[in-house]
């Protein structure tokens, strides 16, 4: 279910995409107010060794259907693709990791949010939104704590959230939790967790600005700018003037999220290896 929020005073709801994920391993295993300035800055060198996501609305369930977004991002060629929003229990339209032994070391998952349309940025529904989130997260991550506001420009976008701390079986967790209003009623919200474990990652100001999630905040392009990008990728990719098939795989295949063949490919288990998805929040202010 997503989850409900009120705007206190203003009889306005704002609906924001479960955002549901999982630190595989990690938590089973025992191991030993920011702002951001525009991400949006590409380099030669962020083409390399990546991997394309583009966002189609073809094959989403029926919750992410209504909310679809044109969104484009590049990420390590490294990570994999866990969530693509086609599954009847997808609360993402993607989301992307990397693991080593089984041990989550970063994700990176979108979901949504809406208001009534103009609304969106209002000041007072964002507030609201983060602080009952930041609710919601500190029931279901041990040791949760807030630590910061965020906000940064994500695709010419501006992003409000916070950053947050966890730790559970001698894990430390890193997150960011941000909302990205687009219009219309309609925005993105996006969620970054990470681990020392093998990451290089040593504090929550880390994530985003070390590891693999630099790359994909610089990349990620919303509306328009992404379908573009996506343009302009695959016409990068296709040879002017040979038809012959290659044998390689390409990093987009018509706006559908990469799916490399993996060794460690394996399905995130469930029990108690794994976070509890978000639960509901009921309307405030009914």
């Amino acid at each position: 279910m997503p989850i409900i929020l009120g705007c206190g005073g203003c009889g306005l709801l704002v609906v924001l995409a479960l955002v549901a994920f999982f630190l595989i391993g990690a938590l089973g295993k025992k191991r030993g107010g920011s702002s951001g300035g525009d991400t949006t800055s590409v380099s030669a060198a962020d083409m390399e060794g990546t991997a394309q996501f583009a966002s189609s609305p073809d094959g989403l369930n029926d919750t992410l259907s209504p909310h679809y977004l044109p969104f484009s991002f590049r990420y390590p060629d490294d990570w994999r693709v866990v969530e693509s929003g086609t599954d009847p229990g997808d609360r993402n339209f993607v989301k992307v990791e990397k693991q080593e032994n089984d041990v989550t070391q970063e994700n990176f998952a979108v979901g949504y949010m809406y208001a009534p349309a103009g609304r969106e940025n209002d000041p007072e529904v964002l507030r609201q939104l983060t602080t009952q989130f930041e609710q919601q997260f500190a029931s279901q991550f041990p040791n949760f704590r807030r630590v910061s506001d965020d906000r940064v420009t994500i695709g010419g976008h501006e992003a409000t959230g916070f950053r947050f701390t966890a730790r559970q079986n001698n894990v430390d967790i890193f997150g960011r939790f941000l909302v990205l209003p687009v219009g219309e009623g309609k925005g993105l919200s996006i969620i970054m967790l990470g681990t020392p474990v093998g990451s290089g990652l040593s504090s929550v100001e880390d994530l985003g600005e070390k590891g693999g999630l630099p790359v994909i905040l610089r990349t990620f392009r919303v509306g328009d700018e992404a379908a573009r990008a996506t343009a302009d990728q695959t016409s990068s990719e296709t040879p002017a003037s040979d038809t012959t098939p290659s044998s390689g795989t390409s990093d987009s295949d018509e706006g559908k999220p990469s799916d490399k063949p993996s060794s460690d490919d394996q399905t995130p288990p469930s029990g108690e290896d794994t976070l509890p998805e978000i639960r509901r929040i009921e309307p405030i202010n009914r």
